[in-house]
């Protein structure tokens, strides 16, 4: 145990405080260390004991209930993949900020609804859920009878991205005109009108998505087929997938249409860890804990 005002106490904070401008501020241990009068392999040795401790996500949300921050009740899910291997699974509440995070292989459905059940048991006002419509994130959701809203931005960038922005076919250029007014709606008169909308350009669409075509094997003598219009044909999929979560903020006051505000945070986390590439994945993922914990918090856990 320090005793105050020790030189070691003062030693370790001011360790920490260094610790905490290399995370928060993506500096280089070279630059610190020269600024501070510190060697390198000191500095280095002191930041390894830090980054092999990371924070724990549960103390971090009871800390966040401690001190009283204002949260919404509206949680926005999504993953971010920093290698074909790992996922990182992030929950923020609209107005409150990152809540929960998690890494894992993939975005499981028993995984979210085990951090959605600590949510709620540890007193998140949980009022409903915006996710980008994966199935893990939609079923765990929806097996906690919690209203979800497919995240509208992203429906549009998947429409966007089967038909191009310039598309050739006619069932293409349909398929994009109907997307652009995709988040322009007010009201469930509206609403009714753009799905009634859809469904007649899919029914007057779907013998040319259905168009197939085939190959034979020369050696095999195998006949393979795959859908000509597959991409086109898998933007429509995207929206009839949407259409039971497509408009629930209508039914809820001020409930988010999109999760954008988790876009860009992964862009940040994504420049910031881009200093450490050098990191093996346990001490990277430690690191993203480590920030997640310093944008909000200043002391040691």
């Amino acid at each position: 145990m320090f005793v105050l005002g020790s030189k070691s106490q003062i030693s370790e904070r001011k360790i920490f405080s260094l610790f905490s401008s290399w995370i928060k501020y993506t500096l280089i241990i070279e630059y610190l260390a020269l600024r501070n009068k510190i060697s390198r392999q000191t500095l280095s040795k002191r930041f390894s004991v830090y980054l092999n401790s990371p924070p724990r996500v549960k103390t971090y949300f009871r800390k966040l209930i401690k001190k009283r921050i204002k949260f919404s009740g509206f949680l926005l899910i999504d993953g971010s993949w920093f290698n074909r291997k790992r996922c990182l699974v992030v929950y923020k509440d609209s107005i409150g900020g990152i809540v929960c995070w998690r890494f894992s292989n993939n975005e499981y459905l028993s995984e979210i609804k085990s951090d959605l059940e600590f949510l709620i048991n540890n007193d998140y006002p949980l009022l409903g859920v915006i996710s980008d419509g994966k199935s893990g994130i939609v079923m765990a959701v929806k097996s906690l009878g919690i209203p979800v809203q497919r995240c509208l931005v992203h429906l549009q960038m998947a429409v966007q991205r089967s038909t191009t922005q310039k598309p050739k076919t006619i069932a293409g250029k349909d398929l994009l005109l109907w997307s652009q007014s995709l988040n322009q709606i007010t009201n469930n008169y509206e609403s009714k009108i753009l799905i009634s909308w859809f469904k007649r350009l899919h029914f007057r669409h779907k013998g040319f998505l259905d168009e197939k075509s085939y190959k034979i094997n020369p050696i095999t003598g195998k006949k393979h087929w795959w859908y000509t219009h597959k991409y086109l044909r898998g933007g429509y999929k995207a929206v009839i997938n949407a259409l039971p979560c497509m408009f629930t903020y209508l039914k809820i006051p001020n409930m988010p249409k999109d999760n954008n505000g988790i876009e860009g945070f992964f862009s940040q986390l994504e420049n910031k860890s881009a200093r450490h590439r050098g990191f093996k994945q346990d001490r990277r993922e430690n690191f993203i804990s480590w920030m997640f914990w310093l944008r909000k918090f200043k002391q040691k856990p």
